[in-house]
């Protein structure tokens, strides 16, 4: 074949089969996920959190478990943003600090921010969020073992009454993007 039929063709983009469990590589660019290992360090200057395995994705960030300290260790949740040139992480943030100045004392549904600190990387800056380790993800148990009755009754209780807390105390839940199936934390 000549060179013009390859130089007509167009530019290659590898198209993964979707994997609920994987995100999506091409994700890992300019503006988007950070990359991280199992076993890197990721410092927020007063801390160092050494990754020890990855507890999921979302549109606009993955999520790991870290251990804090070698001699007794701690377990969390660090959650890093995409580098978008949006704020949504910022208003994350913001969300998290507004709860702590206006109802310290917290709620047992609504996640705790223990740490956050901004690292950069070869696609950006990136917000990180520390959490406490929460639990496997509720869709995850439905699809392979179900819930019974009696727990999802519980769990939509949990539901509203953190939807109730969150709204009483100027929160209101949603999300900025168009609905897509996607499977996160």
């Amino acid at each position: 074949m000549d060179d013009d039929y390859f130089n007509s063709l167009p530019p290659f983009r590898y198209c993964a089969p979707r994997l609920d469990d994987i995100e999506n590589v091409e994700n890992y660019a300019p503006g988007g996920y950070h990359p991280v290992d199992i076993g890197d360090v990721i410092s927020s200057g007063e801390r160092d959190y050494e990754v020890v395995h990855k507890l999921g994705h979302g549109g606009c960030a993955t999520i790991w478990l870290v251990r804090l300290g070698a001699q007794s260790p701690t377990y969390h949740a660090l959650k890093i943003l995409c580098a978008d040139n949006d704020d949504y992480p910022d208003r994350e943030l913001a969300i998290f600090e507004h709860l702590k100045a206006v109802a310290s004392d917290g709620h047992p549904n609504v996640v705790d921010l223990q740490d956050s600190f901004k690292i950069s990387g070869p696609n950006g800056l990136h917000q990180c969020l520390v959490f406490p380790v929460l639990g496997p993800c509720l869709q995850n148990i439905y699809r392979k073992t179900g819930i019974s009755g009696a727990v999802r009754y519980d769990l939509c209780r949990q539901v509203a009454s953190a939807m109730a807390y969150l709204h009483h105390h100027g929160v209101c839940h949603g999300d900025r993007r168009l609905y897509r199936k996607q499977y996160s934390l």
